[in-house]
């Protein structure tokens, strides 16, 4: 599965193998592919949002310009072109909100993974999350009863707290260990 994303002087390629996640992100300055593994990826996630306010700036500018100069027409009766400082004001707004750009920033050790919030947004997060926990859930969830039981519970509190597991699985694991433990209690007396 690959997604496309595109914004401004951004853009973004994700394509997701069964192991791995190919990254491609250009801009301006820069551009790179990288290999990053569910492993590696952070739970957490950053929103991040790019504008650009020199835009902003040069609307406020045209727009107070343009209403002295319209205060000089019709006040002072001198003739000016305020109309095109008031024009040029909307287009300065109108390129400010278009620089705006908004990004999901995910951390993994290889790189920071910049999504742009458009429509594929949403399906490439939940995939790259899927991913991580599909893979620490099947490294993770079995209890191994050769291992202290204190551990194997801890282990699933850590898929519990990580939302890799349901409270039900979870309930049943602990059940399932704790069960084993009474066997194991029983057979050390006798």
């Amino acid at each position: 599965m690959k997604y496309t994303q595109k914004k401004g002087k951004n853009y973004i390629e994700v394509e997701f193998f069964d192991s791995k996640i190919k990254y491609y992100i250009q801009d301006e300055g820069s551009s790179g592919t990288f290999d990053i593994y569910p492993e590696t990826v952070s739970k957490n996630t950053i929103t991040y949002v790019e504008k650009n306010d020199a835009f902003k700036s040069y609307a406020t500018y045209l727009l107070i310009i343009g209403i002295i100069f319209a205060f000089m027409t019709y006040v002072m009766k001198i003739p000016t072109l305020f109309f095109a400082f008031l024009i040029g004001s909307v287009v300065m707004f109108v390129l400010y909100y278009l620089s705006f750009v908004k990004y999901t920033i995910i951390e993994s050790s290889a790189k920071k993974m910049y999504i742009i919030h458009d429509k594929n947004h949403d399906i490439i997060i939940k995939t790259i999350f899927d991913m991580r926990n599909k893979h620490y859930r099947d490294l993770h969830f079995k209890y191994i009863p050769e291992n202290d039981p204190e551990h194997e519970i801890k282990k699933f509190d850590w898929l519990l707290e990580e939302e890799m597991i349901t409270q039900e699985e979870y309930k049943e694991m602990v059940s399932q260990i704790a069960f084993e433990k009474e066997i194991e209690d029983a057979v050390s007396v006798n």
